[in-house]
């Protein structure tokens, strides 16, 4: 069994399963966790949250650590999928749509939109309040599994 969890859920999973040691590896701001279990199967996780933050947690909850990371780690990448509707210029709505390693909160979904129209000459001179003002924009993320539903959802859909 390989089982994806929260961050939050790390050490509380890996004393559940047996687990005193696991694996950390940091790439682009990302860290991935692993840990396998002596009865099988693996635990993991993927977060943003800095290293040192990561390392303390698992400290405190007597979990050792070292570096490392799963031969698999580059055939499989977990995907949250953010998306902003909102009021365009245009007779129709706009819709903005991102991919991340990891799971975004809204308000940095909704700073890494406004940074993108900025950069891009689309929106010149309005602070994020101002545009969250006039745009009234909805975030909707969709975590791996959430996407995974919707995918088996239409299992049975002609192509």
């Amino acid at each position: 069994m390989d089982l994806r969890i929260p961050l939050s859920s790390f050490v509380a999973a890996c004393a559940r399963h047996n687990i005193p040691h696991v694996y950390l590896h940091t790439e682009m701001g990302e860290t991935e966790l692993v840990g396998w279990s002596p009865s099988g199967g693996s635990i993991l996780s993927t977060s943003a949250t800095p290293r040192a933050e990561i390392e303390q947690m698992l400290t405190q909850g007597k979990i050792e650590f070292s570096e490392g990371r799963s031969a698999e780690a580059g055939a499989h990448h977990p995907m949250w999928v953010a998306a902003v509707a909102y009021r365009s210029r245009d007779d129709a709505p706009g819709l903005w749509v991102d991919a991340l390693p990891h799971e975004p909160r809204t308000g940095d979904v909704l700073e890494r939109f406004h940074r993108e129209l900025t950069e891009d000459g689309e929106m010149v001179g309005l602070t994020l309040a101002e545009f969250l003002n006039l745009a009234r924009p909805t975030v909707v993320v969709l975590s791996p599994e959430e996407q995974s539903r919707f995918a088996a959802s239409h299992e049975n859909d002609a192509p």
